[in-house]
C-alpha cells in the first residue's frame, strides 16, 4: 500500500506500489528483512530514474508505503510475516475472535518528530527543514 504526497504524489505512489513487488521478487537476499530493505531501496532509485525520464518533478513529492511479506516456513511449520514501511504509514496485525480482539503487532510511523527517527534521518544524510507550521520536514540535502 502506498500513499503519495506533494504535487506529484500520485505518480510517486503509483510507481512505488508497482515496483516494490517486482523488486522484492528479484531481491538476491537470504533473509526476508534484507530482501524487503533492498526492495525499498531499489524502488526509491527506480522512482527517481522514472521521474527523470518522464520529466516529472518529485523534489516536493514522494510516497509513504507499507508492505507485508508472507512466507511459508520449511516443513509446513507455519508462516513468517515480515513487514516493511517507509514514511508515516503504519501497519497493524490484529486478531479477531468474539470477545478476544487484540492487536498483535503494530509498526511505528517514520516521523521526524520522534527523536529516534530524527537521529536516524540525520545519520543517513537527510536534511531537516522547518515546515510552514514549525514541524520538521525531511528533504534531500541541497
Amino acid at each position: 500500500v502506498a500513499s503519495g504526497f506533494g504535487p506529484a504524489g500520485h505518480y510517486c505512489s503509483q510507481r512505488v506500489s508497482q515496483s516494490l513487488p517486482y523488486f522484492l521478487k528479484h531481491a538476491d537476499c537470504r533473509l526476508a528483512e534484507d530482501a524487503v530493505a533492498e526492495a525499498f531501496r531499489s524502488a526509491q532509485l527506480d522512482l527517481l530514474r522514472w521521474a527523470g525520464e518522464n520529466d516529472v518533478d518529485v523534489t516536493a513529492s514522494g510516497a509513504s508505503a507499507v508492505m507485508v511479506l508472507d512466507q511459508k516456513l520449511q516443513g509446513g511449520r507455519g508462516t513468517q510475516l515480515t513487514v516493511g514501511s517507509i514514511g508515516d504509514v503504519q501497519a497493524m496485525l490484529a486478531t479477531f475472535e468474539r470477545n478476544k480482539e487484540a492487536v498483535v503487532s503494530a509498526t511505528t510511523a517514520h516521523q521526524p518528530a520522534s527523536p529516534t527517527e530524527k537521529a536516524r534521518l540525520v545519520k543517513a544524510g537527510a536534511e531537516l527543514r522547518k515546515g510552514t507550521q514549525g514541524e520538521d520536514t525531511v528533504c534531500r540535502p541541497g
